[in-house]
C-alpha cells in the first residue's frame, strides 16, 4: 500500500464502523499534513479539540493503522486554527459595494418569510433576493418541525458547514446528520436570531442558541442542564441553497455549562 494520504485510508477503514455522530464530528474534522518513515502529521481545528480527541479518540487510529499494515505509526496532531486575516476578509465584505439589508426576525421557527415589498426592494439593487427568501421560507418550516432531513435539503449537494461542535460538515448529507445529532441531543434545540443582514449572496446573523441536554454529548449521558450561548452565522447562497456555512460561538463555555469541562473560578 502506497503512502498517499494516509488519513484517508483511516477515515476509508473506519467509516460505517463506528458511531456516525462522532465519525463525522471529530474524525472527519481532522486533516491530512503529511506521511513519511512512520510518523504521521495531522491538522486539527484547535488545543481543546486535540486534547479531547487524544483522550477518547487516538486509540482507534493506532489500531486503525494497525489494521492497514502501518503498526507503531506516531502521529502528531497539530494545531491548525483558521487564518484569522481571512475571516476578517470575509465579514469586511459584508459591507463593501453596497450597505447590507437587515430583515427583521424573530425566532427561525416562527419567523415569517421576507415581505413582497422587502423582496421588490432588494431587486432593484441587484441582490439574489428571490433564492434567500425561498430559502429562508423552506428552512423556517423545517425548523418547526425540527426535521434534519428537510433542514439539509437547504444546503448544496457538496455544501460545507463549519462549526466549534461539528467542526467541518462536509456535503449534504453530513450536514442532515448532524442536525440530527443536535435534536437527539437537544430535543428543544432554539435558535433567535436578531435581523439578518444580506448583502448580494451572503447573510449573517446574530443568534441566541439554547437547549437542554436529554441525550448522550461528548460521552456526558444526558443531564438536563441547559445551555445558552450567543452565535454569529455567516452563509452565502447559491442556486437557492447554502452552499457555505460558518458557525461562531463560545463552544467552551458551552461546554463548561454543561458540566463536560469545568470553568477556573473568576480571581
Amino acid at each position: 500500500m502506497g503512502d498517499g494520504n494516509v488519513w484517508d485510508q483511516v477515515l476509508a477503514l473506519l467509516d460505517g464502523r463506528m458511531n456516525r455522530f462522532i465519525f463525522f464530528t471529530w474524525f472527519r474534522a481532522v486533516r491530512f499534513l503529511s506521511y513519511s518513515d512512520g510518523l504521521l502529521r495531522v491538522a486539527v481545528p484547535n488545543a481543546l479539540f486535540r486534547d479531547w480527541f487524544l483522550a477518547r479518540y487516538a486509540h482507534i487510529v493506532d489500531e486503525a493503522l494497525a489494521n492497514l499494515g502501518r503498526p507503531g505509526t506516531s502521529v502528531n496532531y497539530i494545531v491548525v486554527p483558521q487564518s484569522r486575516v481571512a475571516f476578517r476578509r470575509r465579514l469586511r465584505t459584508l459591507s463593501v459595494s453596497s450597505r447590507p439589508l437587515c430583515v427583521s426576525s424573530r425566532t427561525l421557527s416562527e419567523a415569517p418569510a421576507p415581505s413582497a415589498s422587502v423582496l421588490s426592494v432588494v431587486l432593484r439593487r441587484g441582490h439574489t433576493m428571490p433564492d434567500i427568501q425561498a430559502l429562508i421560507a423552506r428552512q423556517t418550516e423545517s425548523w418547526k418541525k425540527r426535521d434534519p432531513a428537510a433542514l439539509a435539503e437547504g444546503y448544496a449537494e457538496d455544501a460545507i458547514v463549519s462549526s466549534p461542535m461539528f467542526p467541518r460538515a462536509e456535503g449534504r448529507k453530513a450536514i442532515e446528520l448532524s442536525f440530527a445529532a443536535i435534536f437527539r441531543v437537544f430535543p428543544d434545540w432554539t435558535l433567535v436570531g436578531e435581523a439578518p443582514c444580506i448583502t448580494g449572496n451572503r447573510v449573517m446573523q446574530l443568534c441566541k442558541v439554547g437547549g437542554t441536554q436529554q441525550g448522550e454529548f461528548m460521552g456526558v449521558p444526558g443531564s438536563g442542564k441547559r445551555t445558552e450561548f450567543d452565535c454569529v452565522l455567516i452563509f452565502d447562497v447559491e442556486d437557492g441553497l447554502i452552499k457555505r456555512e460558518r458557525r461562531i460561538y463560545d463552544f467552551t463555555g458551552m461546554l463548561i455549562q454543561l458540566g463536560v469541562l469545568r470553568g477556573k473560578p473568576a480571581v
